[in-house]
C-alpha cells in the first residue's frame, strides 16, 4: 500500500510540475499511515459513518497479532453538549459507551475493556497534567484508537495547538479516524504547511457542503451583495429578514399537515455573527458583541415604532425596492418573489398591514401591543440573555 500511495504521489507530482504549478507532497511514510479523515458536510451522516469505522477497525483488529497492543477507543469531542448527544446515539447503534473521567476521580472507567467499548472524552480535558477535570495524556497511553469530532480543532489557537499535540501523542502508536466538514478551511486559516501536508494525505474523501448541496441536501441559501453601506440599509434588511422568517412561521402553521411527512420542525432564526470564537478582549470577541448589539437594537427599535414598521413592511410587500434600496449592483430588487405567500395571505384574509404587523408582534414577540424591550440577565448562566417585550 505503502508503495502504491507513493507512486501516486510521483505521478501527481509530476503533472502538476508539468502544468507549471508548485506542488510540495512528500512521499508517505509508515508514520503517515495511521490516520484517516472525513470531510463530510454537517447533516451528511458523519456521525453514522464513525460508528461504521469503529465496528470495522474493532472487526478486523480481532484477526490482528496486534490486537493486545491497542489499549483503548477514545471518542474527543469539543464540548460536554456533543459528548452527551454521541453518548445517546453510540448506545443507539448497540455499543457500549462510558466517559473516560469517571465521577469518582478514577483515571480511567474500564481500562480493560479495550476496542469493545468506546470512552468518550473532551478535547479540553487532555493535557500534560492531572487535574479535577483534566486528563495527563501521558497516563492514557501511545496505542490507543481515536475518534475525533470536529477534528479541525487543533489548528488554531497556541491552545489549540497543544490539544493537537495531546491527539498525537495519544494515537502515536495506535489509529486515528477524524471527522470535520470544514478541514480545508481550518487547514487554510492554521497556515502552517506541516499541517496542511498532513491532512492532504489523510483526508479519504472530500464531500464538503458544495457537494452536500449539490445532491439536493442541506439549507437552501441566498447570497447577497450589496453595493451601499450595511450601516444605510439595516433598518431594511433586517425587516426583510424578519418578515422571511415570520412567513416560514406561517406556512408551518398553515400548512404543517403537508410537512408532517418531511419531519420539518418549528422554523428557527438563527443571527450569526462575525465570529464563533470566544477570546477574551479581542478584536473579534468585540464585533462578535457589536453584532448583538445591533440586532437588539433592531428589535428595539422595530418595536418601539411600529408606524416605522409598518411602513417598512409595506415597502417590502409591494416590491418598492427603490424606496428601500435593497437593490443588488444590477438595480434589481434582492427580496423580489420573497413574500408571495403573506401577499397571497393579506388578500385572503383581507388583513391590513397593520394587521400583519399585529399578528408578527404576537408570533414573534409575544405581546401584540409592542413596545419596549427589556433586557434581562439569566440567573446562573452568564452566556444567555432573557429578552422581554412590554
Amino acid at each position: 500500500m505503502l508503495e502504491q500511495l507513493n507512486g501516486y504521489i510521483a505521478l501527481f507530482n509530476d503533472y502538476w510540475t508539468n502544468a507549471g504549478y508548485e506542488t510540495g507532497i512528500t512521499p508517505y511514510d509508515l508514520e503517515d499511515l495511521n490516520k484517516l479523515c472525513l470531510q463530510n458536510a454537517t447533516g451528511s451522516g458523519k456521525t453514522l459513518l464513525m460508528h461504521v469505522n469503529f465496528l470495522q477497525f474493532r472487526h478486523y483488529a480481532q484477526g490482528s497479532p496486534l490486537k493486545h497492543d491497542l489499549t483503548r477507543t477514545v471518542l474527543i469531542t469539543p464540548n460536554e453538549g456533543l459528548s452527551a448527544q454521541h453518548e445517546r446515539e453510540l448506545q443507539g447503534s448497540g455499543i457500549r459507551v462510558e466517559r473516560l473521567m469517571t465521577d469518582n476521580g478514577d483515571l480511567f472507567s474500564s481500562s480493560k475493556s479495550g476496542l469493545r467499548q468506546v470512552d468518550y472524552t473532551e478535547i479540553t480535558k487532555l493535557g500534560d497534567t492531572d487535574g479535577p477535570n483534566t486528563i495527563a495524556t501521558r497516563n492514557l497511553g501511545d496505542q490507543n484508537l481515536l475518534l475525533v469530532d470536529e477534528g479541525h480543532r487543533g489548528m488554531g489557537s497556541k491552545e489549540e495547538h497543544g490539544w493537537f499535540k495531546s491527539r498525537a501523542r495519544l494515537s502515536e502508536k495506535g489509529f486515528v479516524f477524524e471527522y470535520s466538514a470544514t478541514f480545508k478551511e481550518a487547514v487554510s486559516a492554521a497556515k502552517r504547511a506541516d499541517i496542511e501536508e498532513a491532512y492532504a494525505k489523510a483526508i479519504l474523501f472530500d464531500y464538503s457542503y458544495r457537494y452536500f448541496y449539490e445532491d439536493g441536501y442541506g439549507k437552501d441559501y441566498r447570497i447577497f451583495n450589496l453595493p451601499r453601506t450595511f450601516e444605510e440599509l439595516q433598518f431594511s434588511y433586517l425587516t426583510a429578514c424578519l418578515l422571511s422568517f415570520y412567513q416560514q412561521l406561517k406556512l408551518y402553521e398553515d400548512k404543517h399537515g403537508n410537512y408532517a411527512a418531511y419531519n420539518i420542525e418549528k422554523p428557527l432564526w438563527v443571527f450569526v455573527g462575525s465570529s464563533v470564537t470566544k477570546a477574551t478582549g479581542t478584536k473579534a470577541e468585540k464585533a462578535t458583541v457589536s453584532d448583538v448589539g445591533m440586532i437588539i437594537s433592531f428589535f428595539a427599535g422595530f418595536l418601539k415604532d411600529q408606524a416605522a414598521s409598518a411602513t417598512e413592511i409595506e415597502r417590502l410587500l409591494t416590491g418598492n425596492a427603490q424606496q428601500t434600496g435593497l437593490l443588488d449592483e444590477n438595480g434589481g430588487d434582492i427580496f423580489a418573489g420573497s413574500f408571495v405567500y403573506l401577499q397571497h395571505l393579506l388578500l385572503r384574509e383581507g388583513w391590513s398591514v397593520q394587521d400583519l404587523l399585529q399578528d408578527i408582534l404576537a408570533k414573534l414577540f409575544q405581546n401584540t401591543a409592542g413596545g419596549q424591550l427589556s433586557i434581562a440577565r439569566i440567573k446562573g448562566d452568564e452566556n444567555e440573555i432573557m429578552l422581554r417585550v412590554g
